[in-house]
């Protein structure tokens, strides 16, 4: 079955162009599209799409204060995040609020498609530059727990960031899935995260993960 997709954005000509380029790739439908965030709660809820992929800027409608009622109308989506690489902290506060990728607007056709993809897998995405971006505020100290990660731990915590998952960043280490989890288990402790998603944006911040040329 084809990955479903709902597209929110404000522009016209982005929402046919992601339609176009769904239809070139064959394994991507767009079921439902919308210019603002309001106007898709009802069509969320009706057709329950695999991905949704929100600009945060919507015009009159600001698309991060919306994000809530949009996870909530089609809980089972999952939400990628448009952004023009403006505001680093709104970019991590969507995340927060429960977006599971940013994409650029000027990323690649190819590229988008791979993030929807990742996705509608269950897997996480970021685009490098938009979590290696400088911060409007000074950094906080590192942590103690930065120190006490081993060489393999580290290993793990780049490929996570790349978004891999577990049994892919146990592929190309060589060792198994369960071992992975218990690598991530450990590093969530010494790190003080709470989850995959808050480890990754924590790589780029802290220079565990590199942006990819």
């Amino acid at each position: 079955m084809p990955i479903s997709l709902f597209v929110i954005d404000d522009h016209p000509v982005l929402r046919e162009g992601i339609r176009m380029l769904a239809e070139s790739a064959g394994d991507v439908r767009v079921v439902g599209a919308s210019a603002t965030a309001s106007g898709a709660l009802d069509a969320l809820a009706r057709v329950g799409p695999d991905v949704i992929l929100l600009d945060l800027d919507l015009g009159e409608e600001d698309g991060l204060a919306w994000l809530p009622r949009i996870a909530g109308a089609a809980p089972a989506a999952r939400v990628l995040i448009l952004t023009a690489l403006r505001d680093r902290a709104r970019d991590e506060e969507a995340l927060r609020a429960g977006a599971r990728g940013l994409v650029l607007k000027d990323t690649a056709p190819e590229v988008l498609l791979q993030a929807i993809r990742s996705l509608a897998a269950g897997a996480l995405w970021f685009d490098p530059r938009v979590l290696a971006a400088p911060r409007a505020a000074p950094a906080q100290p590192q942590p103690p727990g930065l120190a006490q990660l081993t060489p393999r731990e580290r290993e793990i915590v780049g490929l996570v960031a790349e978004g891999l998952r577990n049994e892919e960043v146990g592929r190309r280490l060589g060792i198994t899935e369960k071992t992975v989890r218990n690598h991530l288990t450990a590093v969530f402790q010494k790190l003080g995260v709470s989850g995959r998603l808050e480890l990754v944006v924590y790589a780029y911040d802290r220079g565990l993960a590199r942006p990819r040329r």
